[in-house]
């Protein structure tokens, strides 16, 4: 489903440019479930698991991540603990455009 939603991301010519500057791995886990995502200028590979050292980290629940894909908002999730991001949270920052359906 991650893969879908960044490849349809990078259809738009704006979202496009923001993929082509990204460089970087990052674990999104949903309870037992994790993704790890490569980025590397312009290209990507998602790859089940989690990899062992990752840039950028967020963990919360199916649920929560699925309403920051749907465009909810990210300041009440963390503060609240039910969103968890380590790392490089610039590069959680801009890749979080490219998740949103």
């Amino acid at each position: 489903m991650l893969g879908n939603i960044i490849a349809r991301s990078s259809a738009d010519p704006q979202r496009k440019q923001s993929l082509k500057k990204l460089k970087g791995t990052v674990v999104i886990q949903a309870g037992a479930m994790a993704v790890t995502l490569l980025f590397d200028q312009g290209h990507f590979l998602l790859r089940r698991g989690a990899a062992a050292k990752p840039q950028a980290r967020v963990v919360g629940s199916l649920d929560t991540l699925l309403r920051l894909s749907l465009g909810g908002g990210m300041i009440l999730p963390v503060l609240s603990g039910r969103l968890k991001a380590r790392g490089n949270l610039f590069l959680l920052l801009k890749i979080r455009r490219l998740l949103r359906v």
